[in-house]
This record gives structure tokens, C-alpha cells and sequence, in this order.
């Protein structure tokens, strides 16, 4: 490819792009091969604001966000015609949209520009939601499947969820299942866990319940005091009091004072606690009508960057979760529906810090070598450089 638009890339998203750590590794990777970096997205509501990367402070271009409700339909027209005309100025070689609500402004901009096209689906609409009812949800569908038909590349975070769209959508053109793994430079510095009294887990991400149960809590009350819980996560707009629940819980079982909120970190905060801890916290229920819960394992970010902070992990008793994880000899599993469960998995971590020192090890090295984003974006970073 040709012109001034060859190395440029727009990232459009009707959301905070900056919550998503795929978007941010894959802008960092091709702003360091030279490409000019934007992206066109909205802030967020009800999720705490994380700082933006500094490498990327100068890329972001964001409207405010808009609640639903009727006002939000003129807010989503606002967003299309602001996406074509940040395509016009900036003129991409690539638009990168993500998720079905981007569909249309970046079909729009990609045409207007002149630029192919790429579609990054994060999360995958549930089977039992379509057909969908409203107009809009049909708006979106049809948005969504006109975008699966004219994108130049798909990415999604799982194999099977590549597969659904495929069969759902018709899609035939180049599809890639992306894992959400980190970059190799944050797997670069060892652990340094703390083998002292304290026995310290780590759990960061979205405050809900299905990822933070409360049986966790009644998993670390069956276990001596040493065992304590390091929580950086955010809230979101679905489950803002969360928190208090987690903080009522805790206070209730009698271990509040081995709950620790470290409140919202930074990217690089958080990957530096990870590594003074001994175990991630990496769940989802063992049965679930979502189906993004059930293909978790490969596209939950916070597993891998577990790893590449040199901590194993405890995961949830799945088939594949046991496949990718258990069975690599970085991670035990469990039912996180049955505190007795989690606390026997945990117990055993206590019980053997030098079998789980070279578990986190051994997972750190499997990111440097496989599980990193390099490795799983080169695929989509090779077309993107072909032309």
C-alpha cells in the first residue's frame, strides 16, 4: 500500500478503548514500527477513570460518554458523523473498529477515507439475544454482520467464539483468534513474592461478582490468617455497590483485616503489586447462560498478566481453563461456587511456596516465549504491513 495513509491507523470504539489492553498493546506495537496512532472512542460512566498509558496520552480523542435513553440515540449520531470526520482529517490507512456498536461509523469512515478495514470483536453478543427485538438491537445486528462481511480481517479473543461469528455472520474472509496476552516487556521482570508470615493473593479487574464471588472470601475465612487478599479493581455501572458488599462480607466473616483495596492502579502499579504477591485470582462460574463467561480461557487478559508477573494461578475447574493452564503446570484449579473448594486449592499454595514459586516461574517464561502479544498479534500485524 501506497500514499500517506499507509502507516496510519484509527481506532473507533463507541467506549472507552483505553479499558481494553489488546487496543493499547497493538497501538504501542505498531506506533513503535513507525505508524501514527488515533483513536476515536468515548470516556466512560460508571467504570473509575484509568490513567491513560503516557506513550499513548497524545492518541486519544474522546466525546463524552451518554447514559441510555432517548438522548443516546442523538449522542450515537453525534459519534458517526465526529468518526468520519476524524477519518477525513487524520486520512488512515487502516480503520480499526471494535465491538458491533462501532460497526456503521466505521464502515462509514473506512469508506470515506479510502482504508481497509478491521474489526476486533471483544465481546460476542449472547446466542439467545438474537434475533433481537427493538429497532436498534436489529440496527446493531445488521451493523454487525454487514461489518463481518466487509472487514478485511476479524479478530476475536477465542477460537470458538471466532467460530460463532463466523457461522453466525457468514463470514468467510481472514479470521484470527487473538488471545489477550500481555507484552513481553511485562514479563521481564521476575517476581518477587513474599515468603515471609503473609501469604498474599492478588485479584485485579472489574469489581462483579461472577470474577470477585463472595465465596472466595468464605474460601480465604476457612484458612489460617496469613492468607490475605490484594484487590485493585474498579466499579462498574452494573454492580457499583459491589464493593460495599465485598467490604459487609468480609467485616461479616470476621477477615476485614485481611482485605486490602488498593483502589484503581495504573497498568504499571498494578503489574508491580502482582509481582510481590503469591497467587492470582482468576474465576468464572462453572456454569453460565453468558456466553463470554463460557469462552474465557485465552480471552480474560488478567490470567496471562498473572503469569507474566511470575505468580501462578487459581482458576476455575473447566475444561479448558484445566487444558490451558492446570495442565502447563501453572495453575490449580477449583469450583468458585463452594468455599470448601477454594479453600483447598489455596491451602495447597500455602502449603508448598517452593512448588508455587516455580509455577509462577514457569508461566512467566511461557509468556516470554508464547503467551504474549507479539506473538498472537503477528498474524493481523503481517497483514497490516503487507500493503
Amino acid at each position: 500500500m501506497s500514499g500517506p495513509g499507509r502507516r496510519r491507523i484509527l481506532y473507533l470504539q463507541y467506549s472507552d478503548s483505553n479499558i481494553y489492553p489488546s487496543l493499547l498493546h497493538s497501538a504501542r506495537t505498531l506506533s513503535g514500527r513507525g505508524w501514527q496512532v488515533r483513536f476515536a472512542a468515548t470516556r466512560s460512566h460508571g467504570v473509575s477513570p484509568i490513567p491513560l498509558p503516557t506513550e499513548l496520552e497524545g492518541t486519544f480523542h474522546r466525546i463524552p460518554f451518554c447514559r441510555s435513553g432517548p438522548l443516546q440515540k442523538v449522542h450515537y449520531l453525534i459519534f458517526f458523523i465526529w468518526s468520519v470526520v476524524q477519518s477525513l482529517v487524520f486520512r488512515p490507512g487502516v480503520v480499526y473498529a471494535s465491538d458491533p456498536l462501532a460497526a456503521w461509523p466505521a464502515l462509514a469512515a473506512a469508506r470515506a477515507a479510502g482504508a481497509r478495514l478491521l474489526y476486533h470483536e471483544h465481546d460476542s453478543p449472547n446466542p439467545e439475544e438474537l434475533p433481537e427485538r427493538g429497532w436498534v438491537q436489529r440496527a446493531v445486528a445488521a451493523g454487525r454482520w454487514r461489518i463481518a462481511r466487509a472487514a478485511d480481517v476479524c479478530v476475536l479473543p477465542h477460537p470458538e467464539r471466532a467460530r460463532r461469528f463466523q457461522e453466525k455472520t457468514g463470514r468467510t474472509g481472514e479470521t484470527h483468534s487473538v488471545w489477550n496476552c500481555p507484552l513481553k516487556e511485562e514479563a521481564a521482570v521476575p517476581a518477587r513474592p513474599d515468603l515471609g508470615k503473609s501469604f498474599q493473593l492478588v485479584y485485579h479487574g472489574s469489581l462483579v461478582p461472577s470474577r470477585l464471588p463472595l465465596t472466595l472470601l468464605e474460601g480465604i475465612a476457612l484458612l489460617p490468617d496469613p492468607v490475605r487478599l490484594q484487590i485493585a479493581g474498579y466499579r462498574t455501572a452494573g454492580c457499583a455497590g459491589y464493593e460495599a458488599m465485598l467490604r459487609r462480607t468480609a467485616e461479616r466473616l470476621g477477615i476485614s483485616q485481611r482485605l486490602h483495596f488498593s483502589g484503581l492502579l495504573d497498568r504499571k502499579e498494578m503489574l508491580a503489586l502482582c509481582r510481590t504477591t503469591g497467587v492470582g485470582i482468576s474465576l468464572v462460574p462453572l456454569r453460565s447462560a453468558d456466553f463470554n463467561e463460557r469462552t474465557m480461557a485465552g480471552a480474560s487478559n488478567k490470567a496471562f498478566e498473572y503469569l507474566a508477573c511470575g505468580i501462578p494461578l487459581l482458576v476455575p475447574d473447566l475444561p479448558d481453563w484445566r487444558a490451558l493452564f492446570v495442565e502447563a503446570g501453572v495453575a490449580r484449579s477449583c469450583d468458585p461456587g463452594r468455599p470448601e473448594s477454594i479453600a483447598e486449592a489455596l491451602r495447597w499454595f500455602l502449603d508448598h511456596p517452593d512448588e508455587r514459586v516455580r509455577m509462577g516461574e514457569a508461566g512467566r517464561r511461557r509468556i516470554l516465549e508464547e503467551w504474549n502479544y507479539e506473538t498472537q498479534f503477528k498474524p493481523v500485524l503481517r497483514w497490516l504491513e503487507e500493503r
